[in-house]
């Protein structure tokens, strides 16, 4: 999952606010229960379709839900109606509701689009997880002597691959049984075999 998206340009927040209503303070969920999906880049098309930049492009959760959270820098998030979400060739699609033209879309560029956690599905295999959990693990190698902290996560073709930042600097490794000898998630621990370059 690489949560680092495209550059957009800056949203209207006066704009969004005028389009994508408060209508109940009550709907707020706590930033810690909400699960970031991507980021809303920039419109698709005349009709207020907007293309998305996903932290996982093999989710296709925002396809099953009837709404999701939008926040922002400056702008409270709110719950928003989805009317359709889709992959269009190389780019993913979604049109919110109140959302019908393309100067409607353009002032919503660098929103976040968010579900509560309780929407995630179940993992199928005991050592399946979350890149949302795993951040800030504490790793070591396989001898105990700390790496340092799993920073981020990005796909490669093969397969995931962990990237863990300390006092001696960036560790890459690939997210495989070869490599990953354990994760505790109640103690926010990992251990890893290190590559030897």
């Amino acid at each position: 999952m690489n949560r680092k998206a495209p550059a957009a340009k800056e949203t209207r927040p006066d704009r969004a606010e005028v389009l994508l209503p408060l209508r109940d303070r009550g709907e707020k969920v706590p930033v810690t229960q909400r699960v970031p999906l991507g980021v809303m880049v920039k419109p698709w098309g005349t009709r207020g379709e907007q293309t998305v930049h996903l932290y996982n492009k093999a989710s296709d959760l925002l396809e099953r839900v009837d709404a999701v959270f939008v926040s922002g820098e400056q702008f409270e998030v709110r719950s928003v109606g989805v009317r359709s979400a889709r992959w269009v060739g190389k780019r993913y699609v979604i049109l919110l509701e109140g959302i019908d033209s393309i100067e409607d879309a353009e002032a919503l560029r660098g929103l976040e689009l968010s579900v509560s956690e309780d929407l995630l599905p179940e993992l199928d295999e005991e050592d399946e997880y979350y890149v949302r959990d795993l951040l800030g693990l504490a790793v070591t190698d396989a001898a105990g002597m700390p790496l340092g902290t799993l920073d981020d996560v990005f796909s490669t073709a093969g397969s995931d691959v962990y990237v863990i930042r300390g006092e001696a600097g960036e560790c890459l490794i690939p997210a495989t049984d070869e490599f990953v000898l354990d994760v505790d998630l109640q103690a926010r621990t990992m251990r890893v075999h290190r590559l030897e370059l």
